[in-house]
């Protein structure tokens, strides 16, 4: 057997198992949005098992959204529902551009992606499926330029807490 092909296959294994694990991220999931035109009336549900509740955890809204957007906020309707039917509603207002037009976000060809905070530093009080519930609250009734909407739950750097 060729031992330095071997080698190669494992050292590249090790690389993509590396690389793949992020130990911070607990849950992330994105949807994509049907023909990039986000409906009024489409919610975006999101069941994220959580096990975590001693640590400091970050929520994050995450949106893929064309450059072509046309206005330089998104206004977002947040519903949260633990496993014991808690549920939390959230109006939620983020800024996706300045006010001379230039992206905040992380430019991916045709397309911005951001990264929102929705809820630092909070502790899950109880373990089990968390149901996330998001519906754009624009005046639009069909917002386009939409690429995909999602969800990602990391534990918190608290380091990086400002007391």
């Amino acid at each position: 057997m060729n031992y330095k092909l071997y080698f190669i296959l494992i050292l590249f294994a090790i690389v993509i198992i590396l690389n793949s694990c992020d130990e911070r991220t607990l849950y992330s999931e994105n949807k994509e949005i049907i023909s990039e035109s986000w409906e009024i009336a489409d919610s975006v549900i999101f069941k994220a098992t959580i096990s975590e509740t001693e640590s400091f955890c970050n929520v994050f809204i995450v949106a893929d959204i064309k450059e072509t957007f046309l206005t330089n906020n998104l206004w977002l309707f947040i519903s949260v529902e633990s496993p014991s039917g808690n549920i939390q509603n959230d109006t939620i207002m983020y800024y996706v551009a300045d006010e001379i037009g230039k992206w905040f976000g992380k430019e991916k060809r045709t397309f911005i992606k951001n990264k929102f905070i929705y809820k630092p530093y909070i502790k899950f009080s109880e373990k089990g499926e968390y149901i996330f519930i998001i519906k754009h609250g624009m005046r639009e009734k069909d917002l386009p330029m939409i690429k995909s909407i999602g969800i990602t739950v990391e534990l918190a750097d608290v380091s990086e807490k400002s007391v």
